[in-house]
C-alpha cells in the first residue's frame, strides 16, 4: 500500500511539471535576443560647452517578436535623461538624449532599463571618455585670439600713420609753394616795374583773388602776367596735391593692411 502510494505522488508531481513547464512563455526560459549596439556617439563633434547636443546609441533586435523598452543614458555615473524604443524583428533604432556639457572630462554611458517582453542579452553599452574643451577666448578688444588684429585696431593705426605723415609733409608742401610765389613775383618785377607782392593761394578764393589783382597790372606785359597766373595755379595746386598724396598713401596703405587680414 505504501509503494502505491508513493508512486501516485510521483506521477502527480511529474504531471504539474510537465504542465507548467507547457504554461510557462518560451521568454521565461531564454533572454530575448536583442539588446544595445556597441558605440555611442554624438550629434557633433567636438563638442562645445554649454551647447546643446543629442547623446546617441542603437538597439537591434534580432529576436521573433518586436521589443519595447526604455534606455537611460549616464555621465559620470548620473542619469541625465532616458528614452523610449520599439525595435521591430531584425530592426536596428537609434535612441538619443539632449545634454550641455560644461568644460572638462566626462564619462559617457547607456543602459537597458526595462523591456516590456522580458529580459534582453545585451542591456549595457560600454563607457566612453569625452573632453569638452574650454570656449576660446579673446585676449583684448584690439588682438583676437587668431592673432588677426580687429578692425578697430587697423583703423586706429592708419589714422595715426596718415597723421604722422601729415605732419611731415604739411610744412614741406607750404615750403613749395612759397617758394614758387616768391619766384613769381621777383618774375612779374623787372627794372621798370615797382616791386610787388601779390600773396598767397592757399584757397581757391585766394587764387582768384591774387589772379585778378595779377591780371589788373597793366605795367607788366600781358604774357608775363598769364604766367604769373600759372605760377599762382602752380602754388596752390602744390598745397592740395601733397594733401591729395596723403590720402592716396593711405588709401593704398589701408588697402594694404586689409588684403594682410583677409589672407
Amino acid at each position: 500500500m505504501s509503494t502505491t502510494t508513493n508512486t501516485t505522488a510521483l506521477l502527480i508531481t511529474t504531471l504539474l511539471i510537465t504542465a507548467l513547464s507547457l504554461l510557462l512563455p518560451a521568454n521565461a526560459h531564454a533572454a530575448l535576443n536583442a539588446g544595445v549596439v556597441r558605440g555611442i556617439w554624438f550629434s557633433e563633434q567636438p563638442l562645445i560647452p554649454d551647447a546643446k547636443v543629442e547623446i546617441f546609441t542603437a538597439v537591434q533586435n534580432q529576436s521573433d517578436i518586436t521589443v519595447h523598452g526604455s534606455v537611460a543614458f549616464l555621465v559620470n555615473d548620473a542619469i541625465v535623461g532616458t528614452a523610449p524604443f520599439s525595435a521591430a524583428h531584425n530592426e536596428i533604432v537609434s535612441v538619443s538624449v539632449d545634454h550641455r556639457f560644461s568644460a572638462g572630462t566626462y564619462t559617457v554611458g547607456a543602459y537597458i532599463t526595462s523591456v516590456e517582453e522580458g529580459a534582453v542579452a545585451s542591456a549595457i553599452v560600454p563607457s566612453i571618455d569625452v573632453i569638452v574643451a574650454e570656449k576660446t577666448t579673446t585676449a583684448s578688444n584690439d588682438v583676437p585670439a587668431t592673432g588677426i588684429p580687429s578692425v578697430d585696431a587697423t583703423l586706429s593705426q592708419v589714422t595715426d600713420t596718415g597723421k604722422n605723415v601729415i605732419d611731415t609733409v604739411a610744412p614741406h608742401a607750404e615750403s613749395a609753394a612759397q617758394a614758387v610765389e616768391a619766384f613769381r613775383d621777383t618774375f612779374l618785377t623787372d627794372a621798370s616795374t615797382p616791386e610787388h607782392v601779390y600773396g598767397a593761394a592757399t584757397t581757391p578764393q585766394e587764387f582768384a583773388a591774387v589772379s585778378s589783382d595779377i591780371f589788373d597790372a597793366e605795367e607788366v606785359p600781358l604774357w608775363k602776367r598769364l604766367l604769373g597766373i600759372a605760377f599762382s595755379a602752380v602754388a596752390l595746386v602744390a598745397r592740395y596735391w601733397m594733401w591729395l598724396f596723403v590720402v592716396l598713401f593711405l588709401f593704398f596703405f589701408w588697402r594694404l593692411v586689409r588684403g594682410n587680414r583677409i589672407s
